[in-house]
């Protein structure tokens, strides 16, 4: 899914001239809406979830082509968009710092608040979580949204890293 996120995130800013703050703001909805149709193909089709998301990312990448017709994107981007990648704060590159931020925010959320509790017992036992009143159907399409978001901002900041558009 990366591939098809940081070629719109190019695309939007070199073909169509879109502020780059807009850009990373429409890959992140085009992705939380790639999650939540994941999510309704697995909850409510009763796809398999790496099948659901195979064909996704399948057509996402078809799509990818197309937008691009099979060539690279280059084209001049704003310093500030390159930027997230190469800034570095006391000597540690800003990507590594995303990271540490997101661990320490998923291990919060899972180790410390209920919605981690919800879904580990989804994962541990899915019939289980619906017998103790889990609403298992909105906590699956919310963590699928969640990790399409998370690759939305990872597919931001590979195109800040590499400045051009490739499927």
């Amino acid at each position: 899914m990366n591939v098809a996120q940081h070629i719109l995130a190019i695309g939007l800013q070199v073909m169509y001239g879109v502020p780059w703050p807009l850009a990373i703001l429409i890959v992140l909805v085009c992705a939380a809406l790639v999650g939540l149709f994941n999510g309704i193909l697995v909850e409510v089709a009763q796809i398999d979830s790496f099948i659901a998301t195979l064909g996704t990312g399948t057509g996402l990448y078809a799509l990818a082509h197309w937008f691009t017709d099979g060539r690279q994107l280059v084209g001049s981007l704003s310093p500030n968009f390159i930027a997230i990648n190469t800034t570095a704060v006391l000597g540690i590159p800003i990507p590594a710092l995303y990271v540490l931020a997101l661990a320490i925010v998923l291990w919060i959320i899972s180790e410390r608040l209920p919605l981690g509790r919800h879904v580990y017992a989804i994962g541990a036992n899915e019939k289980a979580a619906a017998l103790n009143g889990i609403p298992v159907r909105y906590y699956v399409i919310g963590v699928f949204v969640a990790s399409a978001l998370i690759a939305g901002f990872a597919g931001c900041v590979l195109a800040a890293k590499l400045r051009i558009g490739q499927a």
